[in-house]
């Protein structure tokens, strides 16, 4: 499970910072081809990709808002990661928690409260007006999370945030709008 960085080729993009020339072949490494502050793998059967930091600083085109990580993934043909099992959770934890590159970040999910649906669900339409999202029927909150059940809230996994280890990968919710966190994209399935 050990993380294949992915670069796309700056000409092809017209992309200036973060790059380098592509990722060996491999089933993930078509996904971000050209870009360093990304990276992917494959886990469980599926390829998943994160941001290798959660700042401008040094991040380019991988950090953001929500809504602007969802599109980041949707560029690739992937969705922003949906956690719907126990054992998926802890498959993600225990990849996280191995590679140390993923400290002291917060990655963006496809979770996301809506008021059309009074729910918290999984979003892969970007615009809850539009649908609310699926259910969520597994969850893994951090104690006394969530606070904020309105919209404008999505969820993020955070990973040793500052010296606070998050461990059994436990989640967190912020605003959406907070344009310093980074993409989380999976594989979608065919």
């Amino acid at each position: 499970m050990k993380p294949i960085n992915s670069r796309r080729h700056p000409e092809a993009l017209g992309i200036t910072e973060n790059v380098q020339d592509p990722p060996p072949p491999g089933d993930c490494g078509k996904y971000f081809p050209y870009y360093t502050s990304i990276s992917c793998w494959e886990m469980g059967g599926k390829c998943y990709c994160a941001s290798l930091c959660d700042n401008a600083f040094g991040c380019g085109a991988m950090v953001g808002n929500w809504e602007y990580a969802y599109e980041r993934c949707l560029e690739q043909n992937m969705t922003l990661s949906t956690i719907e099992t126990q054992q998926e959770d802890k498959m993600i934890d225990d990849f996280f928690q191995l590679n140390h590159e993923f400290n002291d970040r917060i990655l963006w999910t496809s979770g996301k409260y809506s008021e059309l649906g009074s729910q918290w669900g999984w979003n892969h339409y970007g615009n809850e007006t539009v649908a609310p999202g699926t259910p969520m029927g597994y969850t893994n909150w951090y104690p006394g999370r969530p606070k904020n059940n309105k919209d404008g809230r999505c969820l993020g996994l955070v990973f040793n945030d500052y010296g606070v280890t998050y461990e059994n990968g436990h989640w967190d919710e912020f605003s959406c709008q907070n344009g310093y966190y980074g993409v989380f994209c999976e594989e979608t399935q065919q």
